[in-house]
């Protein structure tokens, strides 16, 4: 599976979150089902950096990704990224949104390449 990453991500109120939280991130909009995702901080700290990453690096990470943020652009959830549902399940708090802005920036593109391509057949 695949998830798209936004550059305003990276223009936010996480800049200075640090790479572990950006990288944590990024994974989980790449693995998540439905918004859904599944994240043990062992597993993820060897994927991420094998022995050198320290699993406690990767919980700071998502226990900032939990903490509200009065001033997230998104104030579902009082601007949190994710919350936690079960031991290691997380849910993504704007998987919909950002999934709904892929799926039409998706359509749109297949829509301009067949116009081309009937063009071209003109």
């Amino acid at each position: 599976m695949y998830g798209k990453s936004y550059e305003s991500k990276f223009e936010g109120s996480m800049v200075g979150a640090g790479i572990a939280v950006f990288a944590v991130l990024d994974y989980m909009t790449t693995k998540a089902r439905d918004g859904y995702v599944e994240v043990n901080p062992d597993l993820l700290a060897f994927t991420l950096g094998g022995r050198e990453q320290d699993p406690k690096e990767i919980v700071r990470a998502l226990e900032f990704l939990q903490r509200p943020d009065p001033s997230s652009r998104s104030q579902k959830e009082e601007g949190r990224r994710i919350v936690k549902e079960g031991q290691f399940q997380y849910r993504l708090v704007n998987w919909d949104a950002y999934n709904q802005i892929r799926t039409e920036e998706d359509r749109r593109e297949y829509n301009r390449r067949k116009q081309s391509e009937y063009r071209a057949r003109k």
